[in-house]
Parts: structure tokens; sequence; C-alpha cells
């Protein structure tokens, strides 16, 4: 081999080096990018509900029935008010909801990012069962949790639902609070709450729930736009 031919060769190798570099770099950033913007939830059903004929499906015809539902949502989480929430449209759609007034640019922050999702449980059997739920975070980091709000909507009843948020850490006088303050506090660090209930033959609920990140809440810092967020509500039978 001549010398040029090889300095040529080491030049081509040199830029397969560097692409590769860069492809990965590229890569790298995109995953960043998509740990940053994404939050998930997963929803499942525990071994004695999955034994007890317990389903859960995201739409009313229960034609796809799961023991595991996992949400990767079409939105990211961005600031938004209580007032912004679009609860009477979330009801209306099976699954992931996008509020139908954002325009699609991730850059501009007077949309509306929230997460909305719906689906529904099933008792396939011919006895009544007794179900405990529960939601928590499985990773919560840069404070996240502080700031986010969570709405459970049963059966699309808006008249009676709860919100739920952290303890603020300085109290806000309960005649000065505003909706969003009105919640419920988180059962503990890593439990934002849980139910009993009773699912009585064939009988089917479904299920609304609403996270979002209050932009009125003095810990809703720009932080935490960075932060990992994931979650998972689980049902099962009560024995």
């Amino acid at each position: 081999m001549t010398k040029i031919s090889k300095i040529l060769t080491a030049f081509i190798i040199l830029l397969f080096v560097l692409a590769l570099c860069g492809c990965r770099e590229v890569k790298e950033n995109e995953d960043k990018e998509k740990d940053e913007k994404t939050s998930t939830l997963i929803i499942e059903l525990g071994n004695d509900a999955k034994e007890a004929n317990v389903v859960l499906a995201d739409n009313k015809d229960l034609n796809n029935a799961a023991s595991t539902i996992s949400i990767d949502p079409n939105t990211k989480l961005a600031p938004v008010a209580y007032v912004d929430i679009q609860k009477e449209e979330a009801i209306k759609k099976d699954g992931d909801y996008v509020d139908s007034r954002n325009n699609n640019n991730p850059q501009d922050y007077s949309n509306y990012y929230y997460i909305a999702y719906s689906f529904y449980l099933k008792n396939g059997n011919a006895e009544k069962v007794n179900i405990k739920s529960s939601l928590d975070f499985l990773t919560a980091t840069f404070n996240i949790d502080a700031a986010l709000r969570f709405i459970i909507i049963q059966n699309d009843d808006l008249e009676n639902f709860n919100i739920y948020m952290k303890e603020d850490s300085n109290p806000v006088d309960s005649n000065d609070k505003t909706p969003y303050e009105l919640a419920i506090n988180y059962e503990s660090d890593t439990k934002i709450c849980s139910s009993n209930f009773e699912l009585g033959p064939n009988e089917v609920k479904k299920y609304t729930i609403i996270i979002w990140l209050e932009g009125w809440d003095a810990e809703c810092v720009n932080s935490i736009m960075s932060a990992e967020l994931k979650m998972k509500m689980t049902f099962d039978i009560n024995k």
C-alpha cells in the first residue's frame, strides 16, 4: 500500500469514527429529551385479581382486556392551571386524551400539557369481589411530586371526584385556598392514594385519571421540567 493510500484509508476510518460518535450523541440527546418530557403510568392487576377474572381495558367494549396497561402519553407535562383542565372533554375519550387546544409546538408553553387517561375495570365473575386499589410513585425526581396534582374521576361523575396533592411546605389559610389547594394530601411520600370497594357481578367501573403540574403552586419551579416521573396504579383482591 502506498503512502497516499495509507493516508486516505486512515482519513476514511477517522470520518467513520466521527460519524459513529455523532450518531451516538444524537441518540443520547434524543433519549435525554424523551426522558425529560415523558411521564409513565402503569396500571396493573395483582395476581389475586387476575386469578379472580378481573380485567382492565382502555375502551368501553372491553375488546382488548388485559392485566396491565402501560401509558406513555402523547403529551408531556408543563405547568397549567386547574381551571384549564378539560375534565368534561377528557371523560368522553377512552384511552389517552390530548387537549385539542394544543398546537403541537413543544416550545410553546402557552399550550395545555397534562396527562388524561380513561380506562375500565371489570369483574368477570358471577359473584361480587372486594377490590383494593393503590396509586404510587415509582420515581419522582427534582421534587416534582410537590407540584403535581391528581384527579381521579369514577364513572364520569364530575360532581364527586377527588384531587390529590402533596402537603404544602407553607400551608395556606383554608379561607384563602383556591380549588387546586382544596385537595387530599398524599398518604405518604410514595403513596398518592388508596381505596377499598366492591365490584358487583360482571360490574364495570370506569376511571379517568388526570395528572398535571399546577402552575400556581409556588413549588412548580423550572428545575422540575427535567424530572423523571413514573407511577403505578394497582388493583387487587382485598382479602
